[in-house]
């Protein structure tokens, strides 16, 4: 019996001692089966309908469940959505690769930056932009957004997104980015981005 055979099957025993003593979840044998597979894919297209509990305990059932949650917000991804943010990833790629033309092509022509600090603004042209970049060849940059908010409607994209923006490896600063974007010929371009910057950051 492997490993994971072994830690499914005991992950069953503890639900069947424990669940008289907690309130239980009733679902279903399909239902159960898809949870399990998160902690081992092998056993889970093994379980029998003798060795399924028709009674999980809640304590344990939720992170299953939270798990199956977010596999299932990955898998049904709004894929324009997706066409937006592919954009968004494709200039912190160029970015992270010290490249200025692919970063340069991230932009539509004649867009800007605005960035605010400690109450202060500045606006960059997307030469500006380049030309920060490329002072940070030799350090290891990299930008990542999480949960951002997108909105579309037809031609025009809005993405509001928290990021971290990382040097070494650590992160340098952070702060909300907020970029505009425009659909040309089927490809989305970036207009305009502006963010504010804190350094008193959690580590993202």
């Amino acid at each position: 019996m492997n490993r994971q055979s072994t830690f499914s099957r005991a992950f069953m025993k503890v639900f069947i001692r424990e669940s008289p003593m907690i309130a239980p979840v009733v679902f279903s044998r399909k239902f159960a089966k898809s949870m399990f597979s998160a902690i081992s894919p092998r056993a889970s297209t093994k379980l029998t309908i003798y060795n399924l509990p028709m009674k999980l305990p809640l304590a344990l059932l939720a992170p299953l469940l939270a798990a199956s949650t977010l596999s299932a917000q990955s898998s049904s991804a709004n894929p324009a959505d997706q066409a937006v943010l592919t954009t968004i990833q494709t200039l912190f790629s160029a970015m992270a690769a010290h490249d200025p033309a692919a970063t340069r092509a991230a932009f539509l022509p004649g867009a800007s930056l605005l960035t605010i600090k400690d109450n202060k603004s500045t606006l960059l042209s997307v030469d500006d932009f380049v030309t920060r970049i490329a002072k940070s060849v030799g350090t290891p940059i990299e930008e990542r957004i999480h949960e951002p908010l997108v909105r579309i409607d037809r031609d025009v994209a809005v993405v509001w997104a928290p990021y971290a923006f990382l040097a070494n490896g650590k992160v340098d600063h952070c702060g909300t980015d907020l970029f505009n974007l425009i659909l040309i010929d089927g490809s989305w371009h970036i207009t305009n981005i502006t963010w504010n910057s804190i350094t008193a950051c959690s580590a993202k």
